[in-house]
């Protein structure tokens, strides 16, 4: 072979798909891809393929993270508000006020 071979966003998308989401191995994925379409995608072009995706959602990956940590602290807060009210009638919440946290945590 003269040049590599170079494959469109949409092989290595479904390649990605097929490894992460499916939990294909490498091999299988070739396999598949050689049977369907001809031609097998190397370990190679799915190990990048794989990469080239993960830097890509890294921004939506860190956008998740911050609005999971906002939403435990404003929980956190919370509980810790309705304790401290419920302290000086009561040693212990009531049961509804336990669902709604665990609502909000779920």
């Amino acid at each position: 072979m003269d040049q590599p071979a170079q494959y469109g966003p949409h092989i290595k998308a479904y390649a990605v798909y097929l490894n992460q989401y499916q939990l294909l191995p490498c091999e299988r994925i070739r396999e598949l891809f050689l049977d369907l379409f001809g031609t097998g995608l190397s370990a190679g072009t799915i190990v990048n393929a794989n990469m080239t995706c993960s830097r890509a959602l890294k921004p939506v990956e860190e956008c998740c993270k911050q609005k999971w940590a906002s939403d435990m602290a404003s929980l956190l807060v919370d509980i810790k508000e309705v304790v401290d009210k419920r302290r000086e009638v009561a040693d212990k919440l009531d049961k509804n006020e336990i669902d709604s946290f665990k609502d909000r945590y779920d």
